[in-house]
């Protein structure tokens, strides 16, 4: 398959899969027919999440052992975007819609904020331990999956954070609010034109345990969460 440790992903501008290989230091490149080629292969050290400016097609690749954001251009060279000590193994990545783009840790929780010239500040704190990803709804807030304690959080632009699924408690059980319990939630992508997100979930005793084995679980939105 080509994929080595596969973590993070996106879809660019022209509908391929941009899959990050963890182990592998790349990232790999998988059109709509299954086929895959090699896109960035150096530059990059333990790369997780994928976000796409969509004004420029610029990817963008938070690299969780090398504690900084990469920028790769269309032809696959990777360049340095953003540093700082506030990274602490950066894994979900994404963008506002003013083209701003937004961090969280895996090792702690911490997100952060880099604007267009790569300036890295806190942007807010989340849950009490280490963060999955996180995705955009194109108007107003994020969904943010609080990995290591096992719940969803809503986070406005203002920086306010809100648990809205999960009660800190690990387990697959359904249900609103804080009856759910989730499994070390990770991915999480929300439906372009319906009131749902969907989340992985690792269903071992640790996320890192062998053999990996995830399940997706679907989340239907309160109406009063665009």
């Amino acid at each position: 398959s080509g994929l080595y440790g596969a973590s993070g992903n996106a879809i660019d501008h022209e509908g391929n899969l941009l899959q990050a290989n963890f182990y592998g230091d790349s990232i790999t490149k998988i059109d709509r027919k299954g086929q895959s080629q090699p896109f960035a292969t150096s530059g990059l050290s333990g790369p997780v999440g994928i976000a796409i400016n969509k004004q420029t097609g610029d990817v963008f690749v938070a690299n969780c052992r090398g504690q900084s954001i990469s920028k790769i251009a269309k032809d696959g060279t990777v360049s340095s975007f953003a540093k700082s000590d506030l990274f602490n193994c950066p894994n979900g990545v994404a963008f506002d819609g003013e083209g701003n783009l937004y961090v969280v840790n895996y090792r702690d929780n911490k997100m952060l904020k880099i604007d267009s010239q790569g300036a890295v500040a806190l942007f807010t704190t989340i849950s009490a331990k280490g963060l999955g990803h996180l995705c955009f709804n194109q108007k107003d807030r994020f969904y943010v999956t609080a990995s290591q304690s096992h719940e969803i959080y809503e986070v406005m632009l203002d920086g306010t954070a809100r648990r809205i699924l999960g009660n800190g408690q690990r387990g697959i059980v359904d249900g609103a609010d804080k009856k759910a319990r989730l499994s070390f939630p990770n991915g999480i992508v929300k439906h372009p034109w319906s009131q749902r997100l969907y989340i992985n979930e690792f269903v071992n005793e640790t996320p890192s345990s062998l053999p990996r084995r995830a399940i997706v679980r679907e989340i239907i939105l309160a109406a009063d969460q665009p």
